[in-house]
C-alpha cells in the first residue's frame, strides 16, 4: 500500500562523538505537534518516525563525502581547476568533509541505537512483526554506518548502546572487532528484512539483498572468503527481484529509473511534490551531482544552473578505456564529443574551447537542465555489477579462477567487450579485476576502498598517476576535532 509520510522534521539531539548536545534522545517534531515527549515511542508509527529519521542521514551530502572525496584520493576525480589534488593537503585531520562524514555516520549509528533501545520496552501496541521490521532496518543502517567507519577510518569507537557521558572519552575499538559488529548487524538484518520488491510502494528501503551484499563485502575485509561466497549465493538466490545486469549501462544512471533489478542498495532522493514517502519536511532531499559534474558554464540548455564543473574526471581515466567500451561511450565525455542527457531536448557537442578543455565529464549524474537546486536522482551505493566483481575476487581467492572470470566477463559483456582469458596468475587476475572496477565503478562510493582492501592502491596511484602512496592514506584521518575533545582518541597514522 502506498504510504505518504508528510510531517517529519528530524533534529538529532543525541550526543555524537565530537558533538555536544543537551539531550540524549531523538527529537521528532511533526508540524501538527502531535508527537511530543509524553507520547513518543508508544506506537509502531512512532517507531516508524525513528526509522525514517535514521534513513534521512544517508542523504546528507553523500555526493561530496562518499563519492567525490574517494574519487579525489584515487586521483580519477579532479576539482574545478583540473589539477589533481595533493593528497598531503587533502588528507589532513582538519578536512571538513572528512569531519562531516564521521559525524554523519555516528548520527546514523546512534539513532539506530536509540530505536533498538526503545524497542526493548515497546508497549503491546507494537507487535512482534512491527519489531522485526523496525529492528532489521535500523540494524542494517547501524551496520552500514560502521561498515563505512571501519572502511574509511579503521579503528574507531564502537558504540552499540544509547549515549552516556562515558562515551565522550572512549578509546578506539580495533578495526577487526568493528568488522565483527558489522557482520553481526548485517547477518541479523539479512535474516529479517524483506526482499526488495516486497516493500511495494516503499521499495528503496534496505532489503535482504542489501544486507547480503554488504555482508559479503564485510567478510571480504575479514578475508573469510567462504562466508563471503555464501552471502553472494544467498543474494543470487533471491527472486524478488532476481538481481541482474540491466541490458545497457546507461539505464543504471537515470532520473526516473530508480531501484531497478540491478540496484542492491541506493540512497533515495525524492522530489517532494510527488514523493511516495518523504524523508523530511523540506525539499532539501536531493544532491548536487548534476550541476557539479557538468562542464563549467556549458549553458542552461545543457545543465542544471548552466553547469558548475566542480568535479571532473581526470582525462587519464577517459583515455584508459578501450574505445569500444560502452561505459566510455555512454558515461564519459570529452570536448568534441556529442551527448544527449535524459533531461536535454537536443544533442550537445561539447566545444573544444570549453572552460575545462583538459578534462573529461562523467554523465552518470549529469543528465541535463533542471529547475531543481537539489536533484532527485537516486545514487547507487551497491549494484549487481559490483556484486559480480566482488564475487569474481572471492572465487579467485577460493582457487576457482574459471568461475571468477565468468563473473568478471559478465560485466565486460554488458560493456560490449570481449571476454578476458582465464588466468590463475594472481597479478594477471588482479590487474584485470582492478581495471574492470575502475571502468565500471568510477565516481561511485566504493572504488577507492576496493583498491585499498585488495592491496592495489599503491600500485594504482603509481601506475596511473605517478603518485607515491603513503601508508596512512589507506584511511582518512580521524578528525582533529575528535582528538581535541577526547585525549583517548586514536590518530590512525596522521
Amino acid at each position: 500500500m502506498k504510504r505518504t509520510i508528510i510531517y517529519i522534521t528530524l533534529i538529532s539531539t543525541i550526543t555524537v562523538i565530537g558533538i555536544s548536545c543537551k539531550k540524549s534522545f531523538l527529537e521528532f517534531t511533526p508540524q501538527d505537534g502531535s508527537f511530543t515527549d509524553a507520547t513518543r515511542w508508544k506506537t509502531a508509527a512512532d517507531f516508524e518516525l525513528g526509522v525514517i529519521g535514521t534513513y534521512a542521514f544517508l542523504q546528507e551530502r553523500g555526493d561530496k563525502m562518499n563519492i567525490i572525496m574517494a574519487g579525489m584520493v584515487s586521483q580519477d576525480v579532479v576539482p574545478i581547476d583540473e589539477t589533481p589534488i595533493d593528497l598531503n593537503v587533502l588528507l589532513t585531520p582538519g578536512n571538513g568533509d572528512v569531519t562531516a562524514l564521521w559525524r554523519r555516520l555516528y548520527y546514523i549509528s546512534n539513532n539506530a541505537n536509540i530505536v533498538l533501545d526503545r524497542l526493548e520496552t515497546a508497549p503491546a501496541a507494537v507487535t512482534a512483526d512491527d519489531k522485526k521490521r523496525i529492528s532489521a532496518q535500523v540494524k542494517f543502517l547501524r551496520g552500514f554506518a560502521y561498515f563505512n567507519l571501519a572502511q574509511a577510518f579503521g579503528s574507531v569507537p564502537l558504540i552499540t548502546t544509547v549515549f552516556d557521558a562515558s562515551q565522550l572519552k572512549m578509546s578506539c575499538t580495533p578495526e577487526a572487532q568493528v568488522w565483527d559488529q558489522v557482520i553481526a548487524d548485517f547477518t541479523a538484518a539479512a535474516a529479517d528484512l524483506p526482499e526488495a520488491n516486497d516493500w511495494g510502494a516503499e521499495k528503496g528501503r534496505a532489503s535482504k539483498g542489501s544486507a547480503l551484499g554488504y555482508l559479503a563485502q564485510a567478510y571480504m575485509y575479514k578475508k573469510d572468503w567462504a562466508k563471503a561466497r555464501k552471502a553472494h549465493e544467498d543474494l543470487m538466490g533471491l527472486t524478488k527481484p532476481s538481481y541482474r545486469l540491466l541490458a545497457n549501462v546507461r539505464s543504471v544512471f537515470t532520473y526516473t529509473g530508480k531501484n531497478t533489478d540491478e540496484s542492491v542498495f541506493e540512497v533515495q532522493y525524492r522530489k517532494v511534490p510527488n514523493a511516495q514517502f518523504q524523508w523530511g519536511t523540506t525539499p532539501n532531499n536531493g544532491h548536487l551531482l548534476n550541476e557539479s559534474t557538468a562542464p563549467r558554464s556549458i549553458g542552461a540548455q545543457w545543465a542544471a544552473f548552466g553547469g558548475w564543473g566542480q568535479w571532473l574526471l581526470n582525462r587519464k581515466l577517459a583515455d584508459a578505456f578501450d574505445p569500444n567500451d560502452d561505459r566510455r561511450k555512454e558515461l564519459v565525455k570529452v570536448p568534441g564529443e556529442s551527448y544527449r542527457g535524459e533531461l536535454m531536448s537536443s544533442t550537445l557537442t561539447i566545444p573544444l574551447n570549453i572552460v575545462q578543455p583538459r578534462s573529461a565529464f562523467s554523465t552518470k549524474y549529469w543528465l541535463g537542465p533542471s529547475v531543481d537546486y537539489l536533484e532527485g536522482q537516486n545514487i547507487p551505493y551497491l549494484r549487481f555489477a559490483e556484486v559480480l566483481l566482488d564475487r569474481a575476487e572471492v572465487l579467485f581467492e577460493l582457487g576457482n579462477a574459471s568461475e571468477a572470470y565468468i563473473n568478471l566477463n559478465l560485466v565486460r559483456q554488458r560493456a560490449r567487450l570481449g571476454a578476458k582469458p582465464v588466468s590463475a596468475d594472481r597479478e594477471t587476475f588482479f590487474t584485470d579485476l582492478t581495471n574492470e572496477r575502475r571502468f565500471e565503478l568510477f565516481m561511485e562510493p566504493s572504488i577507492w576502498w576496493h583498491l585499498v582492501r585488495s592491496g592495489r592502491a599503491a600500485k594504482f596511484l603509481l601506475d596511473n598517476h605517478g603518485v607515491v602512496m603513503k601508508s596512512q592514506w589507506k584511511h582518512y584521518p580521524i578528525p582533529q576535532l575528535e582528538r581535541d575533545q577526547n585525549e583517548n582518541m586514536c590518530n590512525n597514522g596522521y
